[in-house]
């Protein structure tokens, strides 16, 4: 199967910022509640944070993770499979044994140490795949993994964390990507190829990220860990994919009915009709009239932008908040799908 071309890239990363800013505002909780005595001394900075807070909250899992997969699929020639696949046995002694011993190891001050003898033991111990009346179980919560990706015969876990790493989380890091190392053989035996890796999505300082958490990565080693241009790259099975990114950020940016009507959130309050507003905005249509909520029958009018005609319809039917499906997903008049304008 022949790939997309690479440019393809901004404009992927366009659409799943769209989708993802879409979610934050279409959902229907931004912050309005109180803060004192910050409301009495910076209202309107307060309320700012608290918009940007929660979009930077959102956008973790909304932006970063989807955009990922995408590239990765469309781009990068992946399958993208059930992280849940990756299962740990209910008990074995044996496994555990090895695990303990190479993390205590691991985790020992001034230490560095990478994985490759740790995963030659692991081979050595399971040479073929876990008898079948072995017991596996889910992971636990705490070491599931954001991505599995899976080319050919290679297998590739990945956890995709935020571009700053909390103090002690380069242990918590460490053991979830052994872990892993051990279920997956464990599992499938020594001729399984997989890789486990942690990813940070983008470097936000000016010098090396590696220097800059050198404090709290530890025992992860650089070879644990993708940061910015490596991850995206890898991904794409291409060049520059972190600067095409940007391109697409940058496209959004230059949205100005975009921009303009999410920028009405950070203000104090926004108009009754701003939800659907952002779901036309989403969807291709322009909401001409909000109806009346009181009467059910008397539904919200859009113009589809396709062909300027008029249509009444429920915004549940254009986009269901719980689940993201639609009922009307063409324009009634013309029969084009209705697509984002911008």
């Amino acid at each position: 199967m022949s790939k997309p071309p690479i440019n393809s890239i901004e404009e992927i990363t366009a659409q799943t910022l769209k989708h993802a800013l879409f979610r934050y505002f279409y959902k229907g909780d931004l912050p309005n509640t109180k803060q004192f005595p910050l409301d009495a001394l910076f209202e309107a900075e307060r309320r700012s944070y608290s918009v940007l807070h929660g979009l930077t909250t959102s956008l973790g899992t909304g932006l970063w993770q989807t955009l990922a997969k995408r590239i990765a699929t469309e781009c990068g020639g992946f399958e993208a499979c059930d992280p849940a696949e990756i299962q740990q046995p209910k008990r074995n002694e044996k496994l555990e044994k090895i695990v303990d011993s190479w993390i205590a190891k691991r985790n020992e001050d001034h230490a560095s140490i990478e994985l490759e003898d740790y995963i030659k033991e692991l081979k050595g111990a399971f040479p073929q795949p876990a008898a079948k009346n072995v017991t596996f179980e889910r992971l636990q919560k705490s070491l599931g993994a954001d991505l599995l990706l899976r080319k050919g015969q290679q297998e590739w876990a990945i956890e995709s964390k935020t571009c700053q790493i909390n103090a002690g989380g380069g242990r918590e890091f460490s053991e979830k990507l052994m872990r892993w190392y051990a279920y997956r053989y464990f599992q499938k035996g020594s001729q399984h190829n997989f890789t486990a890796r942690l990813a940070i999505p983008y470097n936000p300082y000016q010098g090396d990220w590696f220097e800059e958490q050198a404090g709290r990565i530890h025992p992860l080693t650089e070879c644990d860990i993708w940061v910015e241009s490596a991850y995206w790259d890898f991904l794409s099975d291409g060049k520059n994919t972190w600067q095409k990114i940007q391109g697409g950020f940058q496209k959004v940016s230059q949205s100005k009915p975009l921009m303009t009507l999410y920028r009405e959130a950070f203000g104090g309050s926004v108009s009754d009709d701003f939800e659907l507003r952002v779901l036309g905005m989403h969807i291709g249509c322009k909401l001409l009239h909000a109806g009346d909520q009181s009467d059910s029958s008397k539904h919200p009018r859009w113009r589809c932008y396709s062909c300027k005609s008029e249509f009444l319809a429920r915004a549940s039917h254009l986009w269901h908040k719980t689940n993201g499906t639609r009922k009307i997903e063409i324009c009634p008049n013309c029969k084009n799908p209705l697509l984002p304008s911008v």
